[in-house]
């Protein structure tokens, strides 16, 4: 049974490539939900032949974080500034 919220994103992906590697073996993955998969709970879902969750069970919410690299600053340009 899978009850979980926020968990590591490392650990997360560690556990949904083992349950891929699984499946792409020929065996059935088969996902229990508790009361919560959300975030990390979500993803390591994602690979299940099947999913099955109670209608109270709460789940959803990946979250996304991104990093855009920029050289303005390096360069000296201060955009908030004219």
């Amino acid at each position: 049974m899978l009850i979980a919220q926020a968990a590591s994103v490392t650990a997360s992906e560690v556990i949904r490539a083992e349950l891929a590697a699984a499946r792409a073996a020929g065996k059935p993955v088969v996902v229990s939900m508790g009361g919560m998969a959300a975030s990390g709970g979500y993803w390591i879902s994602t690979p299940a032949n099947y999913i099955v969750a109670n209608p109270s069970t709460l789940t959803g919410s990946i979250g996304i974080f991104g990093v855009i690299t920029t050289v303005e600053n390096s360069l000296g340009f201060d955009w908030c500034s004219y």
